[in-house]
Parts: structure tokens; sequence; C-alpha cells
């Protein structure tokens, strides 16, 4: 398992290379990592950088919801050229009836 944190605080659990579980995070965390209290195993102890210590447990069951697949359009800059050329074109037209 690999813990990730990003500077919008969001963690990131990954196994091997599949993204595992997401969860937005209240501090920004220098060093993280699993612990087990009692009965509980998979605590998630984070410091952050001014001391602040917390326990986190993300619980046994992932949100449902799953981020839907990027949509990958293949750009031709002839076509964007040509539409920010008539973009410019509608905006000096607006400009000059002004």
């Amino acid at each position: 398992m690999i813990l990730v944190t990003t500077d919008t605080n969001t963690l990131l659990v990954y196994q091997q290379t599949s993204l595992c579980w997401s969860a937005q995070l209240e501090i920004t965390p220098v060093i993280i990592s699993r612990g087990q209290f009692q009965n509980i195993s998979g605590v998630l102890v984070m410091l952050s950088e001014t001391g602040e210590l917390q326990c986190c447990y993300l619980g046994t069951e992932p949100s449902l919801f799953v981020a839907p697949p990027l949509e990958l359009n293949c750009i031709s800059y002839q076509d964007t050229e040509q539409e920010l050329r008539e973009l410019n074109n509608v905006i000096k037209e607006h400009t000059k009836a002004n």
C-alpha cells in the first residue's frame, strides 16, 4: 500500500498501481503512517507541519463513486487556430460596434 498526500490536502491510497481510495484531509501532513489502536487496524496517523497530530480511520467500504473515464480528444492545432481567429474576429466586430 502506498499513501500519497497532495498539496490540496487529498489523501490517495494506492495498491500497487491502482487507486483504491481517496479522501479529503483537514491538514497537510508532513509525516503519515499506518497504525493500529485496540482492535482497529488501518488507522492513519498524520503529523502536520505545526505539530498537530490526527488519527483518521477511512472505514471499511470505499465510496461507490467511480470517476468517469477521461475523454481523450485528439486536438487539431489547425482547427484550434482557425477557431481562435474566428473568435478574435467576432470580438473585433463587437468592439468596433460599441
